[in-house]
This record gives structure tokens, C-alpha cells and sequence, in this order.
């Protein structure tokens, strides 16, 4: 645009003189940089973190007593498959003399305080295995950067509901096995064994129908070979807790499995 047809026009001017730079009776002294005279406040205050509820310190307590609970189930089971041999022993000996009343009244204490306490703890460990499974699984998951499909209460009512607690704990379990043939070998065995232990129940219930006393005598072996298997399963579910944390049966921390392909 020519300049004559412009509304305006362009003046250049020093920068210095504006900001007080410049000698002469425009001198002003130099401007202070801007500061705070204290530390801002906005943006710093980072919120407090939250604080762990009671619930999840308690579920995590039940989860960590879950290996010293199984430990002591089969501790108590062995000790009550043992009364119960004791018993039938005193039955093949009543066969041919007396025995003591004291020495009845002691095995039948035993056996009844054995069994009853062994029914006690192991319901205790299987609580405790649950929330054990829970938190197994949270941290599985939580590894992996993905959500676990499965909601908490439907764990625990497939580990509650009878029938169902047959057959959902083992599909729980095999889901948090990431290339470990053993580990699914071991739940297997596992799966099989528990399975077995409550068919083993269900016959004790039944067998105590009969009347007779060589069906008293089959009962007492009945029972104690179903308490040793609850003490063998009470084990293998400890086993199973260990491998899927990477330890040992003791609770040391085991070797990390590194795998290569085959050539």
C-alpha cells in the first residue's frame, strides 16, 4: 500500500528508553524482578495419603494366617486318623477279653475332641484360604495390567456353596497359572484329592446308618482313612498356597523359573 493512502505510520523507538535503561532526565533506576516473599502455597499442598481401611487389614491378616492354619489342620487331622486306629485297635481287642472303661472313656475323648477341633481349624484354614485366593489374585492380575473378571463375592460363594465348592476353587486356582506346568499338575492332584475327601465324607455319613459291630468296626476304619486324607489334603493345599507364591513348602523364598524356547 502506498504510504500516502496509509492512516497511519510507523515511529521507531529505542526499547532501552521505555524501560529506564537510558541517560538523561528520563533516568529512572532499574525495576526490581518480580519474586514472592514466600513460597507459594497453591499446588504444593499434596493431600494426605489415604489410610488403610480396618477391612482390608484385616482381610490381609486372615490371608497371611492362611499357610499356619493348614499346617495345624493337618496336624490335628494326623493326630485324630491316629485316635481313630487307637480306637479300632481296642475294638479287635474287646473281641477276645475286656477292656478298661478308663481306657475307652480316653479314646473316645480323644477321638471326639480330635475330630471336633480338627472340623473347627479346618473351617478356620478355609476361610483364611479364601481370603488368601482373593489377594493371590488381586496381585495376579494387578502384575498382568489387567482386571480380574471375577468378582470377590463370587469367589467366595463358589468356595462356600456346597457342590459348587467342589468344582469352582480348582477353575480359580488354574486361573492364575501363567506357564507352569507343574503348578497345573499340582492343582490337579489337589482338585482330585478334595474331591475324593468329601466323597469320603458323604460315606462316613452314610456308614454310620448301619448297625452291627463289625459295621462299628468298618466305621472307625472308614474314619480314620478319611481323616488322613484330610490331613493329606490339608498339606496339598499348603503346597498349592507355596507354588503359586514362588516358595517353598517352609516359606522361604524360592528360585525364579526362567524359561527358554526349544529349539
Amino acid at each position: 500500500m502506498p504510504p500516502e493512502r496509509r492512516g497511519f505510520r510507523w515511529i521507531a523507538r529505542n526499547p532501552l528508553r521505555r524501560v529506564g535503561l537510558t541517560g538523561g532526565s528520563g533516568h529512572r533506576p532499574p525495576v526490581e524482578t518480580p519474586h514472592y516473599s514466600e513460597i507459594p502455597r497453591w499446588g504444593l499442598k499434596d493431600a494426605p495419603p489415604p489410610e488403610p481401611s480396618k477391612n482390608a487389614d484385616r482381610s490381609e491378616q486372615f490371608a497371611d494366617l492362611a499357610g499356619y492354619m493348614l499346617v495345624l489342620t493337618a496336624i490335628v487331622y494326623a493326630a485324630a486318623a491316629l485316635a481313630e486306629v487307637g480306637r479300632y485297635v481296642i475294638l479287635l481287642v474287646n473281641r477276645s477279653r475286656l477292656i478298661d472303661p478308663v481306657v475307652l472313656a480316653v479314646s473316645d475323648t480323644s477321638v471326639f475332641v480330635l475330630q471336633a477341633a480338627g472340623m473347627l481349624i479346618a473351617l478356620l484354614a478355609a476361610v483364611c484360604s479364601v481370603f488368601w485366593l482373593l489377594r493371590e489374585r488381586r496381585r495376579t492380575f494387578e502384575r498382568s495390567r489387567t482386571v480380574d473378571p471375577r468378582r470377590p463375592v463370587d469367589i467366595a460363594l463358589g468356595c462356600a456353596v456346597p457342590g459348587l465348592n467342589l468344582v469352582m476353587p480348582g477353575i480359580f486356582l488354574l486361573e492364575l497359572v501363567r506357564r507352569d506346568p507343574r503348578a497345573v499338575l499340582l492343582i490337579r492332584i489337589w482338585w482330585v484329592t478334595w474331591a475324593f475327601g468329601a466323597a469320603l465324607v458323604c460315606l462316613n455319613w452314610l456308614w454310620g446308618t448301619r448297625s452291627g459291630l463289625q459295621a462299628m468296626a468298618d466305621g472307625v476304619a472308614l474314619s480314620a482313612f478319611t481323616t488322613a486324607v484330610a490331613s493329606g489334603t490339608a498339606i496339598l493345599t499348603l503346597m498349592v498356597l507355596r507354588r503359586l507364591e514362588n516358595r517353598t513348602l517352609t516359606g522361604r523364598a524360592g528360585n525364579p523359573t526362567r524359561w527358554v524356547l526349544a529349539s
